[in-house]
């Protein structure tokens, strides 16, 4: 699956997604995402290319979440709206 972008991805990007994901209670902690993001970072696992792709695809997955929660807040508030 792939997940197109209006921008390029950045580091900060996805550090702002996590935090999102976090103070929402969809995640408990972004230690093990950021560890993960750190071993990328510092071992050699392919190229650039292949860590940037493993990066976005995390980053993708969090977004199309990110939708669905939003899309999920807007229905029950629109529900609420009709009472």
């Amino acid at each position: 699956m792939k997940v197109k972008y209006n921008r390029p991805l950045n580091l900060q990007d996805i550090i702002d997604q996590l935090k999102i994901m976090q103070a929402i209670g969809k995640i408990d902690t972004i230690s093990e995402l950021i560890e993960d993001i750190e071993w990328l970072k510092k071992e050699d696992v392919g190229t650039y290319q292949d860590k940037y792709h493993a990066l976005s695809v995390d980053y993708g997955y969090l977004r199309m979440e990110n939708k669905e929660l939003k899309e999920q807040i807007e229905f029950l508030e629109s529900e609420s709206d009709e009472d």
